[in-house]
């Protein structure tokens, strides 16, 4: 895999899948186009999301990855840790940063022999379209330096081009408060955004539905965000990735993301 790319934010491997996905919840829609501020789509609260696992609003899903993390190490059949330079440069990824006990997945950022240690990984599986969910929380930084990311990134690489979908985004707020969804696209890194007034250092069911006609994204089993225009929707297979972003050479003590559960559908009707 080659090195990471602007953020760090990595993928590759291929499957098509075809569907949607779901995601984050919540309040205020902001979104900007080549520096233009632009509606983020439809801004939709309140509306009742998907059904129960394996069924969804309008049509069957069929599971094609899961992790639940309740073994003792991570699954690397499943999953390929980042093995390199930390986010623009910053520290170091290493597999050691992550950890899975009692049904969690931890990936913690901390100073070891005074370098800042994170981690980040992508699914080996690919795909493009379909739905994904997970249920994560991030601790607070009293330091400001890391961010908390779950997001999808082109196999091929080719970034911005073919898009990035950050479906849960702390930034460094040391709160964690608000959470963002980010749609990177374009040669040019257009992009709109989402701003969820929700806690990230509670635990939330996040899910992004994925379809060739739009992209909709869920917070806490509600719709909070649609967004259907066409140049914004990727095209190719990505894969979905978890990282603890560091946005400086040093941080304040440790800082932990946990990540319950992640599933991966593809629709079958």
């Amino acid at each position: 895999m080659s090195a990471p790319l602007r953020r760090g934010r990595r993928l590759a491997v291929t499957l098509a899948l075809a569907g949607a996905l779901a995601l984050p919840s919540a309040a205020e829609a902001q979104g900007a186009r080549d520096g233009e501020a632009r509606p983020a789509g439809l801004l939709l609260d309140g509306l009742a999301s998907a059904g129960p696992l394996g069924l969804a609003a309008g049509g069957r899903w069929e599971r094609v990855f899961a992790d639940e993390f309740d073994g003792t190490r991570l699954d690397t059949s499943r999953w390929e840790p980042y093995d390199g330079p930390g986010h623009a440069g910053n520290g170091l990824r290493r597999q050691s940063a992550f950890s899975v006990a009692d049904g969690r997945l931890r990936v913690t950022a901390r100073m070891v022999d005074g370098v800042l240690v994170s981690g980040g990984m992508a699914t080996r599986l690919a795909f493009t379209y379909g739905r994904v969910e997970f249920r994560v929380r991030t601790d607070p930084d009293r330091s400001g330096v890391t961010s908390g990311v779950v997001l999808t990134w082109p196999a091929n690489e080719n970034w911005p081009a073919d898009g990035e979908i950050d479906v849960y985004e702390t930034g460094r707020d040391r709160d964690r408060r608000p959470l963002h969804s980010y749609v990177h696209f374009g040669a040019r890194d257009s992009r709109y955004w989402q701003v969820h007034d929700a806690d990230g250092t509670r635990w939330h069911t996040m899910a992004l539905e994925w379809s060739p006609h739009e992209l909709r994204v869920f917070r806490d089993g509600v719709l909070a965000w649609a967004l259907d225009d066409p140049a914004a929707i990727p095209r190719v297979p990505h894969r979905l990735c978890i990282q603890l972003d560091a946005f400086a050479p040093s941080m304040t003590g440790a800082v932990t993301m946990e990540v319950d559960h992640v599933r991966v559908f593809r629709r079958i009707g």
